[in-house]
């Protein structure tokens, strides 16, 4: 499995580049991933970082772009990356 996304970049939050002084959004985690589809994200991270030889500094970029696309959501939940990039 190839992931071709690490190349290019994806969009960034789309309230990003508009947010004002003092006005905060909150990131929405309303998808819930599965233990076992956690596991298979894990699994595949693993294998794409070897086949590609992606550098220890820039797993967790790798690894939220593997969610993102994977649940289709910009917002991905910290522990959910944190999971999935450990040792």
């Amino acid at each position: 499995m190839t992931i071709q996304t690490f190349g290019t970049s994806l969009p960034c939050h789309p309230a990003a580049g508009q947010r004002r002084k003092g006005f905060q959004m909150a990131e929405d985690y309303s998808v819930k991933v599965s233990t076992f589809d956690c596991e298979i994200l894990r699994s595949a991270f693993r294998k794409a970082v070897i086949e590609e030889q992606i550098p220890t500094d820039r797993w967790r970029e790798f690894a939220m772009l593997m969610v993102r696309e994977f649940i289709g959501q910009v917002a991905v939940e910290p522990d959910l990356l944190d999971r999935i990039v450990r040792k």
